[in-house]
């Protein structure tokens, strides 16, 4: 990263604590106070695993995936930055009845529990095991993939693969091990793959002057300027913006 800034540019390694707008300051974790002419807000979304009763409880953690074969009915998620493990569970079960679940709010990368529900069909194909396998794939959305135009031919590949779609079902509960509930149903599991919940981190959410109801960074949809603070700018998923917060985006334009 330092090699790529101008070199009239500060690299501060910190991160924010508090905002000012009124003021035009932002407070640091390491106790700076930074003054600002203008400002550009960029802080992303943060992962809510305590939101679902039981995500937190039963997700595997690092140590427990680095140092002991993967758990035959266990609890995972790439967004904990463990592609790696997730992988080489997939290799370890031989049968599988495995969910996917994404949440019905806003999330980074939709498209990521799609990726590892492909990458595991794949990999048990070429072992001939994938007619032992059972994938379901829930989301509590209307549809596959929150842009349409990449949802129809997403939700085919899903149907020529023989993976179960579920749609408007929303994660309640995590049951260690035995199943994970929902509003009406219970499905059962030897692998859950689960895209947590999503907010703004709390640095923004507790600023109301900078957000909307819903904790976002308020900005002008078409300039991504804040709505009532001139001299403030956002990009990226932490903004009010009305697009998905994925790549992907850009095929709503």
């Amino acid at each position: 990263m330092k090699s790529i800034l101008p070199r009239n540019v500060l690299w501060l390694r910190d991160k924010v604590d508090d905002f000012d707008p009124c003021n035009n300051a932002v407070y640091t974790s390491c106790g700076h106070k930074l003054r600002y002419d203008y400002m550009v807000v960029a802080v992303g979304l943060k992962n809510d695993y305590d939101q679902k009763h039981g995500i937190s409880l039963n997700l595997d953690s690092r140590f427990e995936r680095l140092s002991k074969k993967p758990h035959r009915s266990s609890v995972h998620s790439v967004f904990a930055g463990v592609l790696p493990e997730v992988l080489v569970l997939c290799a370890e079960l031989q049968r599988w009845t495995g969910d996917i679940h994404v949440p019905k709010k806003a999330a980074k990368c939709s498209g990521a529990a799609q990726k590892i529900m492909y990458l595991a069909h794949d990999y048990w194909k070429k072992k001939n095991l994938h007619d032992s396998t059972n994938i379901t794939y829930n989301t509590a959305g209307d549809m596959l993939f929150g842009v349409p135009k990449y949802a129809t031919p997403l939700t085919k590949v899903a149907w020529d693969k023989n993976i179960a779609l579920n749609y408007k079902l929303e994660l309640i509960e995590i049951t260690p091990k035995r199943a994970n509930s929902w509003i009406t149903v219970t499905l059962p599991y030897n692998f859950l793959h689960v895209t947590p919940p999503m907010s703004p981190p709390v640095c923004l959410t507790k600023c109301e002057e900078l957000t909307n109801e819903e904790g976002f960074l308020d900005v002008d949809r078409h300039t991504l300027q804040h709505r009532r603070y001139c001299n403030i700018y956002g990009v990226g998923d932490c903004t009010s913006s009305p697009n998905s917060k994925t790549a992907a985006a850009v095929g709503e334009i």
